[in-house]
């Protein structure tokens, strides 16, 4: 079984790997590690998302509806990393994650 903790600690190594992500990290605020169950909005798109873990954290920037800006990690239901959504000064942008054959985890795009 997954917990916050393992998603916490995947959010952690994956934000070693991308240190700019390191760079607009607002640490004032909590992160927000949530079990996503079912079809439902959690950060903002219209869309529908497969049951899984999801991790919000708040970045030091605002997107372009002048709110503060978002990081959104999305993991499957096993823990494995999917995609990150930086919401941060502009449009926001996503990027599809997985494992190599070695275990590292890799940007798709």
């Amino acid at each position: 079984m997954v917990t916050k903790e393992q998603i916490e600690n995947t959010v952690k190594e994956i934000i070693e790997i991308y240190p700019k992500l390191k760079e607009i990290i607002d640490n004032d605020f909590p992160w927000k590690i949530m079990k996503t169950d079912s079809a439902i909005m959690v950060d903002g798109r219209n869309g529908i998302f497969s049951p899984g873990w999801k991790c919000l954290i708040t970045s030091v920037n605002e997107n372009q509806f002048s709110q503060r800006g978002l990081i959104s990690f999305t993991f499957d239901e096993k823990g494995e990393p999917k995609e990150i959504m930086v919401s941060d000064m502009g449009r926001p942008s996503f990027y599809k994650l997985s494992r190599d054959s070695n275990g590292n985890i890799v940007a798709l795009d």
